[in-house]
């Protein structure tokens, strides 16, 4: 009975260790890191929402085409890690704090707004804080790799402005645009004081960086007002 047990129990431990094998398969060698199988198809469900396993059976030409183009976003994103670590690009909790802010802001999101949403899609705030890290990194790094290619001397800049002034002459061209207070009565002259005062007063906002157009729509009585 003894015998029975323990050949039992290396027949469970053998087949352990062979599913344990199949899903740590090595799917891809990115350099000296590793793809395994289960990265893999767990990188399918967290990126299509659907299980690997079940859209294989259920579309194995689909389970091809969306594990091929999900290992080649694992390998890029391998490449970019390596890349950003290679010339030391750091992002600041300022700049993570920063990129943050002006999301809610072009959103019109409270904190408490973004944190319903983000717990909508099943993310807590710290990965989603890292997600906004790993983006601003790529973002620096594309933006130094763009510019470390590119450069302009200053005769090549004169060199084709000679060539093609035709494309930088343009007609002269003025733009008008008015704020019209009327007198209602010419003989009244406290209508014209407080026309006066109304134009300074117009001005001086205007000086202090209100819209224009804004002001003339609320205070101009001429036809341009809109």
């Amino acid at each position: 009975m003894k015998k029975i047990l323990m050949i039992i129990l290396i027949l469970l431990v053998s087949h352990t260790d062979a599913l344990c094998g199949l899903v740590n398969r090595v799917v891809a060698i990115v350099n000296d890191q590793v793809i395994t199988l289960y990265e893999l198809e767990k990188a399918i469900k967290d990126r299509t929402g659907v299980d690997p396993v079940k859209m294989k059976n259920t579309s194995p030409d689909e389970y091809l085409t969306v594990r091929s183009a999900i290992l080649d976003q694992l390998i890029n994103e391998r490449l970019t890690e390596e890349k950003i670590k290679e010339l030391n690009i750091r992002v600041s909790t300022k700049e993570i704090d920063e990129a943050i802010e002006k999301i809610k802001l072009n959103n019109h999101w409270t904190h408490e707004d973004l944190l319903k949403r983000l717990k909508e899609q099943g993310l807590t705030y710290d990965k989603y804080r890292q997600n906004i890290k790993s983006d601003l990194e790529k973002l620096k790094l594309i933006n130094r790799e763009v510019k470390s290619k590119i450069i302009i001397r200053d005769e090549q800049i004169a060199n084709y402005y000679k060539k093609n002034k035709d494309q930088f002459k343009v007609e002269e061209k003025v733009h008008i645009a008015m704020i019209f207070l009327p007198r209602e009565n010419p003989q009244d002259k406290e209508e014209l004081n407080a026309l006066y005062r109304k134009g300074e007063m117009i001005l001086e906002r205007i000086k202090n960086g209100e819209d224009f157009s804004t002001l003339a729509r609320k205070y101009s009585k001429g036809h341009g007002a809109k």
